[in-house]
């Protein structure tokens, strides 16, 4: 295996060898492994495949698709050079006796091509040819193994036949349910009952099991269904003229050209799937003119893609390198003829829920903002009347599990963001109404007036190991529901459902008043995975993804634990490889031999969050370092293995496969970087900062409502010692305003300066679902126009002193300090008194705007010799100049007065 390569634009280029082999390559429903030899499994998701292995192609004793270069009955195989990989395939040069060739293999059209350009001086007398082994198709029997057992359904192969005047070998399989013919009206019988019991399983939360399967796991079945078969065709097709031979023992097929290669032509194989013999037949053999306008198409989509992604420049070159490849690697997991369907990886899984709707900010901030509309519209189209979103699809497009209810709430969260990220205020209209049945099927299951849903957790698959039984409040749903509340109540604020708002703010503060007492271990100062839903009794078993943070109002819940929380992380679940799911001394730590040793990057953006906002650059370094290890495989895991105390864990077969990439970890660590390590998001009401002592660094091309942001962060600590937007200057603020967007040509730039002194007066951390216009900042405070949907606060720190104490106002209205505030970011007792972060809750609406005004007051001796009065006047002052900013009428008002 080469592990020597560079990305440049988006393309892994190796000088010697395929890099990091083997490699998937995927586009759609058609997905292959290979190295440098050739293919060694392909995965087809058929539109007709309700059940069974999608696993069509598995190389064992002997090779699977070669080709070879065939010249005086001598075969030469591939040693590709000048490598180029992309994630549908590669292309490289071919050196046979001292000519080159240019190969290519790639996945286009749910087609498998195979194509060879000669040079203009090849000799005369060379052959094309492809071989496969008749083994080389799978009969899945092995129950033993979730990759290549028969999943309900029992796979009878064809005799491959050569059809000469299409050039085209013609092969393929019948799979029958696994039930005997005797059996089938019996069955037909049974399985209504077994039907109507699944639809009824998701009753207190919980998601349904389809007949046969072992609940929403990864390597569950679909239950047998009784019916007929269905028959997959298969061609090998060639774009130039073949005979065919086969082996007379261990039956091999071999596909030759029957006239010699000409120089400067084309040459190409390309294996094509049917469900129907005619189509297959009909479709005959593409010219190789047909194949190559497929291939360029692929390559200027994934150009465009490269072209269009943003760029990290870090000063760490592999990070930089990963943070570009991860969103091409996104791209083929789209399902061209299903616009919203995402499959969870690059190999072996189809569409399922949480995969496609968790840690999405990452489409929207590299631009697939049409892609996430579309999503949403799937998940809207495909839902259950009663059971709401589908947790795991048949690739025919059926449900196969149903979400557990209040993870569902991941749906409201991403809805926000898109409107937020967007501005596109039609299309959350349009959805609107489906997340409001989402969010009240959330609210039927709430236990008493805690706030909190009932419903098993809907991570990990074997939930009985974490010591759940069904009737359970589980922290990582929850977390999800808290973050879809928040959500829910912005949007039906913007929307004007009254009603709506006010039922999910009542639920939040429930929430607030029960998360901390019910979840919140004395001994661990750490969530618990789950409490009874009948005792409200804790249970003794920790995850690491008991905080499920999916927006930025995740921080107003957890205000005042994070150094607790982080302290836990250190002390309990860091390994030397990654973060580990439970602690080492927790009963369910490797309970199922898989999940539970494992870290899913999926579940680690509070870890990130937790890393920045507590200032803490050594851990960042080594998560860093956790991600280099995995772009040197190329490849991003569904789950890191930690079972062995392994800085560089090894690749597995099933949640690290070498050479794929699952795509709810891909989203989940490009965004971390954006959060954690540049220190910006984008959420409800704008962009917020999040200095740290990260790494310089900058991000250029975010997207953000139309326009491109670049960011640069400069310096290193908690705060910001200066903040230019397109130039201009703005103090006392982690928010930026609205209205700074004023760049030519839709492009923007931030310049952070981070340090370690903070300013010396109020300084505004953040506010989510609010923006503000017209910012005015001095030492003693700040002012704007403000509005807001929702539930909406400040936080701001402030070090108090006696001669001095913090006024926030509204429309001219002391505002007092939110009761239900946590002291302290992530500080507790004497501490908080010289580091005070106070969070406000503001009475503002999305169309009225209000004055706002932050700003520090004297008291004692100070006020009574009058400088608080001209303080006030000043204050007052700053209001009307900001709110003049964005009304032209008080400007003479204001001149006036001053004069």
């Amino acid at each position: 295996m080469n592990s020597e390569f560079a990305v440049h634009d988006g393309v892994v280029r190796s000088r010697l060898g395929l890099p990091a082999t083997p490699r998937w390559i995927t586009d759609g429903r058609l997905a292959v492994e290979l190295d440098d030899y050739g293919v060694t499994q392909v995965d087809y998701f058929s539109r007709r495949q309700r059940q069974g292995s999608p696993t069509l192609f598995y190389q064992r004793l002997f090779p699977g698709f070669r080709v070879y270069v065939e010249r005086d009955r001598r075969r030469y195989s591939p040693q590709p050079a000048d490598c180029e990989l992309l994630p549908f395939g590669y292309r490289c040069r071919w050196p046979v006796d001292g000519i080159d060739f240019r190969l290519e293999w790639a996945v286009a059209g749910e087609r498998l091509i195979v194509r060879l350009t000669a040079p203009e001086d090849v000799p005369e007398d060379c052959l094309f040819r492809l071989e496969f082994h008749d083994a080389f198709g799978l009969t899945p029997r092995d129950e033993d193994d979730a990759r290549y057992k028969s999943r309900g359904e029992r796979r009878d192969w064809l005799a491959w036949q050569f059809e000469a005047e299409r050039a085209m070998l013609v092969g393929g399989f019948r799979a029958w349910p696994e039930i005997a013919a005797g059996e089938q009206a019996g069955a037909a019988a049974a399985a209504a009952p077994a039907e109507a019991a699944a639809e009824a399983a998701v009753a207190d939360g919980a998601a349904a099991q389809m007949p046969g399967d072992a609940g929403p796991s990864r390597g569950g079945d679909s239950g047998a269904v009784a019916g007929g078969h269905r028959t997959q065709w298969i061609g090998v097709a060639a774009s130039f003229p073949v005979r065919c031979a086969q082996t007379p023992r261990n039956r091999k097929l071999q596909l030759i050209g029957t006239e010699p290669m000409r120089g400067g032509r084309s040459y190409s194989y390309a294996i094509v799937f049917a469900d129907e013999r005619e189509a297959l037949l009909a479709a005959g053999s593409p010219t190789d003119g047909e194949l190559a306008r497929a291939l360029a198409a692929m390559h200027a989509r994934y150009a465009a893609l490269a072209a269009r992604t943003p760029r990290l420049r870090s000063g760490d070159a592999e990070l930089d390198a990963y943070f570009a490849l991860l969103p091409m690697h996104h791209e083929p997991c789209k399902v061209p003829d299903e616009p919203g369907a995402l499959k969870a990886k690059t190999s072996q899984y189809w569409v399922w829920g949480w995969d496609g709707l968790t840690s999405n900010q990452a489409s929207l901030y590299w631009g697939d903002e049409a892609a996430i509309l579309d999503m949403l519209r799937f998940y809207r189209r495909t839902a259950h009347p009663v059971h709401g979103i589908v947790h795991a699809y048949r690739p025919d497009g059926s449900a196969a599990d149903y979400s557990a209810v209040p993870a569902q709430g991941m749906y409201i969260t991403l809805l926000q963001q898109y409107a937020a990220c967007t501005g596109d205020a039609s299309a959350a209209a349009e959805l609107y109404p489906f997340a409001r049945e989402l969010f009240a099927a959330m609210a039927a299951l709430e236990v008493g007036q805690t706030g909190l849903c009932v419903g098993t957790s809907l991570y990990p698959d074997f939930r009985e190991l974490i010591l759940e039984t069904g009737r359970d409040i589980s922290s990582m749903n929850n977390t999800f529901f808290y973050c879809a509340a928040r959500a829910m109540a912005y949007l039906a604020d913007v929307q004007g459902d009254e009603a709506t708002k006010a039922q999910a703010i009542g639920i939040v503060k429930r929430f607030e008043a029960h998360f901390a007492p019910l979840f919140g271990d004395p001994t661990h100062r750490f969530p618990v995975s789950s409490v009874d839903a009948d005792t409200l009794q804790r249970r003794e078993a920790f995850h690491n993804c008991a905080v499920k943070w999916d927006n930025g109002y995740m921080r107003e819940l957890t205000q005042g634990m994070h150094a607790d929380h982080m302290q836990f992380f250190e002390r309990e679940l860091l390994a030397p490889g990654g973060v580990r799911p439970i602690p080492l001394w927790c009963e369910a730590y490797d309970a199922d031999a898989n999940q539970l040793h494992a870290w899913w990057p999926v579940t680690g953006e509070y870890y990130m969050r937790l890393m920045n906002l507590m200032d803490r650059p050594d851990l960042l370094g080594r998560w860093t370092g956790w991600l280099r290890h995995w772009y040197r495989q190329l490849s991003c895991p569904e789950g890191v293995p930690l079972y062995a105390e392994r800085a560089e864990p090894e690749a597995d077969r099933w949640n690290a496969v070498r050479g794929a990439w699952q795509a709810y970890s891909m989203r989940a660590w490009w965004q971390a970087v954006v959060h954690g390590l540049v220190g910006i998001d984008l959420d409800a009401g704008g962009v917020h900062l999040y200095p740290s002592s990260g790494p310089a660094a900058t991000l250029e091309g975010l997207y953000y409502r139309g326009r491109r942001l670049d960011v640069e962060v400069r310096g290193q600590g908690p705060y910001l010692t200066r903040l230019t937007v397109n130039g201009r200057p703005l103090a006392a603020t982690h928010k930026l305003p609205s209205d700074v967007w004023t760049g030519v040509g839709g492009r923007d730039r931030i310049v952070a300066v981070r340090g370690t002194t903070p300013p010396p007066g109020p300084l505004l951390l953040y506010g989510y679902g609010i923006e503000l216009t017209g910012y005015t900042a001095g030492t003693d405070g700040m002012a704007a126009l403000a509005t807001g949907a929702g539930l909406t606060r400040i936080a701001v720190r402030f070090e108090a002193s006696a001669a001095e104490r913090l006024v926030v106002r509204v429309d001219g209205a002391e505002v007092p300090p939110w009761e239900g505030a946590a002291v302290g970011e992530g500080t507790t007792g004497a501490e908080a008194a010289v580091d005070c972060v106070r969070l406000y809750e503001l009475p503002l609406h999305p169309a009225e705007p209000r004055s706002l005004d932050i700003r520090a007051i004297p008291v004692g001796p100070a006020a009574l010799a009058g400088d608080g009065a001209a303080r006030d006047k000043g204050a007052e002052e700053a209001v009307e100049e900001a709110a003049g900013l964005a009304d032209g009428d008080r400007l003479d008002q204001l001149a006036k007065r001053r004069q």
